[in-house]
């Protein structure tokens, strides 16, 4: 027997909403829902128009469109993510759904920020489409997931100092990222040792040293934005910690550059909501 939204909803102690981010993209990713739910439909429609409007590309072509490309540009990869993850958001609602609280994988911090309250949609969309063209007008760089324990890879950040520790996901589970010279050859290496990798499907190195030369401009941005108090939970990979008051005026400039710590936002989550 099948349990609904609503049923979940009011049976659940409490409810986290986990948001992926960049890399999760993919063509047409949306297409189903689309198809399946007006209010998915015209949430999606209202995010590209405000995308639009704050100089981002349409994302609706790579959302709907299976045979779509371009995903690894972060123009059109992660204003695309974030336009279904809004979406998403309101089909939720639609059936009863509000979490208690939210978190985010990277660019999804930005997602669980709007659904807790802690930023507006359109403030959101102007920082995503802005953090967008920001990353694109950098070298060339890539990212990397490798399923080593942390301080294992640490010690093989020691042979490749271009290269920082972008991600830890996990006990097991790290991101690492920089030019893509030293992805690729950290690769063969780990090939060569038959440990388990993935490249992850981004053109940009976030959360490395990479991202400096857009942190001034980011700050720039970000600081005329509204930082209201979140009505609902809101735990920050940045550091794993609760959010209680209005976000930082330099949050999302640390949140670009610094190491994603879901493994520690994902451990405050499974305390409970109750005090999120």
């Amino acid at each position: 027997e099948l349990t609904t939204p609503t049923e979940v909803a009011e049976t659940s102690p409490g409810l986290v909403a986990v948001f992926p981010g960049g890399g999760a993209q993919h063509a047409g990713m949306g297409a189903g829902f689309h198809a399946l739910s007006p209010v998915f439909a015209a949430s999606l429609n209202a995010t590209a128009e405000l995308i639009v409007k704050f100089g981002g590309r349409d994302p609706r072509h790579y959302v709907l469109d299976p045979r779509a490309t371009g995903g690894e540009d972060p123009r059109i990869g992660l204003p695309a993510l974030t336009a279904v993850e809004l979406a998403a958001v309101d089909l939720l609602e639609e059936h009863g759904v509000t979490p208690d609280a939210a978190l985010g994988h990277s660019l999804g911090e930005y997602v669980a920020a709007v659904a807790s309250g802690a930023m507006t949609r359109a403030d959101a969309l102007h920082l995503v489409v802005a953090r967008a063209a920001l990353l694109a007008d950098l070298p060339a760089g890539a990212m990397l997931s490798i399923a080593l324990p942390v301080d294992d890879i640490k010690r093989l950040l020691l042979d490749y100092p271009e290269l920082d520790l972008a991600v830890v996901n996990g006990e097991r589970l790290g991101v690492v990222a920089g030019p893509e010279h030293a992805i690729t050859g950290l690769q063969v290496m780990l090939k060569r040792d038959d440990v388990e990798h993935r490249r992850l499907r981004v053109g940009v190195a976030a959360h490395s040293r990479l991202v400096d030369p857009v942190m001034a401009e980011l700050r720039g941005i970000s600081a005329g934005f509204a930082r209201p108090v979140p009505e609902r939970g809101l735990i920050s990979c940045l550091d794993g910690v609760r959010v209680e008051g209005p976000l930082a005026p330099d949050h999302w400039v640390r949140h670009l550059r610094g190491t994603v710590r879901f493994d520690l936002a994902m451990a405050t989550a499974q305390q409970g909501t109750d005090r999120a």
